[in-house]
């Protein structure tokens, strides 16, 4: 007993900053191979399931995986008796449970709990990450005891700078005023931004080297290479304004604000089929056919010199359907008579809060938000997938008002398509959930 009581007061000794070996931290969660690879195991896991955090949770805190209970693998749980098994004595001890299925008091542990076969340098990591795992001493990159640093990529300058900034200005509302009362259980929050007009990949570059826990807000044109960085940094995008072109295109990594532009195609074609105008129906086409689009009668053009054409050589006003960029490029003009339905990837009700600002600045105070709530629900003790852990538990937060998420398990982005009619006096003309 006296063995174990000195074995978990040198383990409870504080740890320098930054004196853990990255490596160990990688190893465990499961972010890099061991060197041994499949070997690595004798029933030769794939990296996906050897990783100690996939059984025992990435805070050492125990769970049932596959109908085995995991046992909690903290170092003060390690040093203290477990029902009549005894205290595992010594940091050697627990690393004989790991390479030879070795427990407490020689005990043999159960077949689940795979015998690896590791480099000395790779189990001496797993037990300097075990000495911290799941205390405060356990900081993700990017956190620190006092603050966690955030980064976002927008375009600052160029012709996306004006939205780029009220983003921004959004965000630096949000995390200030969230800093400024105490921050998120007592860390403050940093903004670490750089300017996407320089290239999605630059910046993103720039930002994770800092590091950061979490990209917040953040947005670009559609970006396989961006996601897969992001993915290969296990940071997570809280808040994320990517539009992406359909659903399928957000990774585990991303929580988006906006509908794909998949779902605002299907919205504006049901809005287009319900109008009851005499003329013609035409549209500006977002994305391409779906099999939702079953009315022949509507007409959709790919460009907008095309429909701005048609509109004039139209016999009689009709139904126009476009969306935001559609618009823009029509110079925000409707002719006179015609019935026109805008879809918007985000609540109506963005464009009534706060004119000054606008959607954009609103959007950033949404992504702001979230990330707030987000890391308020994660707890004190924070890991690389606490955030996206968070997803499906939020359902119906909402971050501006009459704009609650409706994120599921298997759905990452917040807000359905809606459609307004729009001419003298903008109304709400129709709201559709695609959500799955």
């Amino acid at each position: 007993m006296r063995r174990a009581a000195a074995f978990l007061a040198l383990a409870l000794l504080p740890l320098a900053a930054g004196a853990e070996p990255p490596e160990g931290r990688r190893l465990y969660h499961g972010f890099t191979p061991f060197a041994a690879g499949r070997e690595a195991t004798a029933t030769r896991l794939p990296l996906a399931y050897a990783a100690c955090g996939n059984c025992h949770g990435p805070l050492a805190e125990g769970r049932r995986e596959g109908g085995v209970t995991a046992p909690p693998i903290t170092w003060a749980a390690l040093a203290r008796p477990a029902g009549e098994a005894p205290a595992y004595a010594s940091a050697e001890a627990v690393g004989r449970a790991i390479l030879a299925g070795q427990g407490r008091g020689g005990r043999v542990l159960d077949r689940a709990m795979p015998r690896y076969r590791l480099e000395p340098a790779e189990l001496q990591a797993l037990l300097d990450h075990l000495r911290r795992v799941g205390t405060a001493a356990d900081l993700p990159p990017g956190v620190t005891a006092d603050s966690v640093a955030l980064g976002a990529v927008l375009p600052l300058s160029g012709p996306g700078g004006a939205s780029g900034r009220a983003v921004l200005a959004g965000l630096r509302e949000v995390l200030d005023a969230t800093s400024a009362a105490g921050g998120v259980h007592g860390r403050r929050l940093l903004l670490v931004v750089a300017d996407g007009a320089r290239g999605t990949e630059t910046a993103l570059r720039d930002v994770l080297a800092r590091p950061v826990y979490a990209l917040v807000g953040g947005f670009w044109p559609g970006n396989p290479a961006a996601e897969a960085m992001l993915e290969a940094a296990r940071v997570p995008h809280i808040g994320s304004l990517v539009l992406r072109a359909g659903a399928q295109e957000t990774g585990p990594w991303s929580a988006d604000l906006l509908a794909p532009v998949a779902e605002q195609q299907v919205a504006l074609a049901g809005a287009l089929t319900s109008c009851e105008a005499a003329g013609p129906r035409l549209g500006l086409r977002l994305a391409a056919p779906s099999a939702d689009e079953r009315d022949g009668a509507i007409q959709w053009f790919g460009e907008s010199a095309a429909l701005a054409a048609a509109l004039r050589e139209a016999g009689a006003p009709g139904c126009l359907g476009l969306g935001l960029a559609g618009l823009a490029a029509l110079g925000g003009h409707i002719p006179p008579g015609w019935q026109a339905r805008l879809v918007l990837p985000f609540p109506v009700v963005l464009l009534s809060q706060d004119p000054r600002g606008g959607p954009w600045r609103q959007l950033g105070r949404a992504a702001g938000r979230l990330a707030v709530e987000w890391l308020s629900r994660a707890g004190a003790v924070l890991h690389e997938g606490a955030l996206p852990a968070q997803r499906a538990a939020s359902q119906g937060y909402a971050p501006l008002p009459g704009a609650p998420v409706q994120f599921r398990r298997h759905r990452r982005h917040a807000w359905d398509a809606e459609v307004i009619e729009i001419g003298d006096a903008p109304r709400a003309a129709a709201s559709t959930d695609r959500g799955g």
